[in-house]
């Protein structure tokens, strides 16, 4: 037991020891493509960015897809720009371009994009939002919420159809706030009446004394008496009168 224990412990240890080291490699990999973008190097730049593994942390990946779009752009490959765009906002309808980073070319287009998107994306998380609020999922309470918050977003276009699909969307989740399982009190019975309750209290009612116990009485009996013979003042029957044929 103490051998597979211990053999477990260095499996866990190897492998985050390989995962650290490829997370520290896709750093690496990352700052190299940044320096690689600003030399203006941009093929360079994206054969670095398309080596970088999944076990980037989550920020520097959309760091890189970020990258790649400006590189994709710098060398006008408009339909691969469009299609990371189109990936990055599927990923995250939510997401936007850092300003700070974006020249105004690059934000122009992605808003263009991002807007000609909005439309299926709110309609794609409001059936993801429907289909789990069907199957009674408690989280779908917040799904709704960010079908409400892409209907806030100023680049989608207010119709009426839009219109009703907020009153459907704030109806469904107040009733998935609703039915959402309550944080109830303890119960009445804890565990010492509950353990009192169990314990079998001594009767207050004597039992009765064998000396004394008496037979239950015979029932009385209903309808006229009937007599035999041999009881008190009992006497045969006397023929005082026969008539014969």
């Amino acid at each position: 037991m103490i051998a597979v224990r211990c053999s477990s412990l260095l499996a866990t240890i190897a492998l985050l020891a390989v995962s650290t080291a490829a997370v520290a490699r896709s750093d690496e990999s990352l700052a190299r493509a940044k320096d690689l973008y600003r030399s203006a190097a941009y093929d360079e730049a994206l054969a670095v960015l398309d080596q970088i593994t999944i076990e980037t942390s989550a920020a520097a990946r959309v760091e890189a897809s970020e990258y790649r779009l400006y590189c994709l752009i710098a060398l006008e490959r408009k339909t691969d720009a469009r299609a990371a765009i189109e990936s990055m906002v599927n990923a995250d309808p939510f997401y936007q371009l850092a300003a700070d980073q974006a020249s105004p070319r690059v934000r122009t287009m992605f808003k263009d994009i991002r807007q000609s998107l909005l439309p299926g994306l709110v309609q794609r998380e409001y059936a993801s939002a429907k289909a789990s609020f069907d199957q009674q999922d408690p989280e779908s309470a917040g799904q709704f919420e960010r079908v409400l918050r892409l209907l806030d977003d100023p680049l989608v276009t207010p119709t009426p159809a839009f219109a009703d699909l907020r009153t459907v969307a704030t109806g469904f989740r107040d009733l998935s706030k609703a039915r959402a399982p309550k944080v109830e009190s303890a119960p009445a019975n804890s565990p010492v009446v509950a353990q009192m309750q169990a314990t079998t209290l001594p009767s207050l009612t004597p039992a009765p004394d064998a000396t004394t116990a008496k037979a239950p009485a015979a029932p009385a009996r209903s309808g006229p008496p009937v007599y035999r013979e041999g009881d008190a003042d009992v006497v045969p029957p006397v023929v005082l009168r026969q008539v014969l044929p």
